[in-house]
């Protein structure tokens, strides 16, 4: 019997039982980076159209992927002073297409 086995056994005399704790993630798992890598990796077609794009820096989930793959996309604003920085923040990506158009019903 080994040292885990042993003291699993004496503490379960005593009436307490050893286990693994896995703590809970405090921030959502983020998978679209995960899932963007797999797809270039097979090399699948990838194309992504984001609505509400803002400046391209704040709460943007998808700007180091663009960044780091230069992903080929549409990024849509409708603000046209958010649309100017957005364009501002990706001076150089050609594989990226801006409107600066709102979309609704």
């Amino acid at each position: 019997m080994g040292v885990k086995e042993t003291l699993k056994s004496v503490l379960q005399g005593f009436g307490l039982d050893i286990v693994r704790y896995v703590p809970e993630l405090d921030e959502p798992f983020a998978v679209l980076p995960y899932l963007v890598r797999e797809r270039l990796a097979r090399k699948e077609p990838f194309f992504f159209i984001q609505v509400g794009a803002n400046d391209g820096i704040i709460d943007d989930p998808i700007r180091d992927l663009i960044f780091a793959h230069r992903l080929p996309g549409l990024m849509i604003e409708p603000l046209p002073d958010m649309f100017e920085k957005l364009r501002r923040t990706y001076a150089g990506h050609s594989q990226l297409a801006f409107e600066n158009v709102a979309i609704s019903d």
